[in-house]
């Protein structure tokens, strides 16, 4: 799920750079310092701009919008990448349910302290990999000019 989700994110910078019509060292300086969000809002930017002078592989539908719809994807991939990797797993995966609990503690100013925990089966797992592995996809393939 780790490695999926650095793909779609190395997806998103080369799309950025693609759209700057930068050099790669100028866009590395670009995007070093951006998180994964910054990174799809300026994604999206470009897309709104670029649109008025490249095609995006869209079949006929508004790029912004379209775009707008895979920004959504692209951040749902981040809330559950964040949800697995800033969690603390309980005890070792039972081997006949191949299931193990997730748990996240929060301490917020308006609830107070709180702990979410959650039963997770190794299919459930992939099932994220998958979707975030798809959304790389679906970005990459908006990209090809038709």
């Amino acid at each position: 799920m780790a490695i999926k989700f650095s793909w779609l994110e190395e997806t998103i910078s080369t799309c950025v750079v693609t759209l700057l019509q930068a050099d790669a060292a100028a866009g590395a300086i670009v995007l070093a310092e951006a998180s994964f969000r910054a990174k799809v809002n300026m994604l999206a930017s470009l897309v709104r701009e670029r649109s008025k002078e490249r095609t995006f592989n869209t079949a006929g539908h508004d790029p912004s919008e379209m775009f707008a719809e895979l920004a959504g994807f692209c951040f749902k991939a981040e809330e559950l990448r964040n949800q697995l990797m800033h969690s603390s797993w309980e005890g070792c995966p039972d081997y006949h349910t191949r299931s193990i609990v997730r748990r996240k503690t929060t301490a917020k100013a308006r609830r107070g302290l709180t702990t979410q925990t959650q039963v997770l089966n190794g299919d459930e797992i992939m099932d994220i990999a998958d979707f975030i592995s798809c959304v790389d996809s679906y970005v990459d393939e908006f990209f090809i000019e038709p």
